[in-house]
């Protein structure tokens, strides 16, 4: 006989933007403060009870060849802020996090010779060097 217990399967779709508002990602301005601190502030008041109430704006206006700041906006108002910088001291890095799967944020020729030095040292020759002398 005929199966009418067969369900039609439908397909519903929307577009992202329906869902989701569209990020405006832009330059930092220490306009963007007063919108800042309130998203910070929401989180933790650590920050501002830390560093200063003038912290953000202070970051954002300091902002030169190394250190860029930019802001997520949304409808006309900063909603996220990602400070960036060229000075990285990787050794405080490498303390805090695992940094083996990245190479330990070394140049690939580096970590090749430090591996290479690591798997002479566990292969029992004791005497092998990481530098040639000369």
């Amino acid at each position: 006989g005929s199966d009418d217990g067969a369900s039609k399967a439908s397909v519903l779709s929307c577009s992202r933007s329906a869902i989701i508002t569209p990020l405006c990602i832009r330059t930092a301005k220490v306009e963007d403060h007063d919108n800042l601190v309130a998203v910070f502030d929401a989180q933790s008041e650590v920050v501002t009870e830390i560093y200063g109430e003038y912290f953000i704006a202070e970051l954002i206006e300091s902002q030169n060849e190394d250190n860029k700041a930019l802001v997520a906006e949304v409808d006309g108002r900063a909603v996220g802020l990602m400070c960036m910088t060229s000075d990285v001291d990787t050794n405080v890095l490498a303390q805090c996090f695992l940094l083996d799967p990245y190479d330990n944020l070394l140049k690939p020729n580096y970590m090749n010779r430090i591996r290479e030095h690591a798997a002479e040292i566990f292969g029992g020759n004791e005497d092998a060097k990481l530098c040639a002398l000369g």
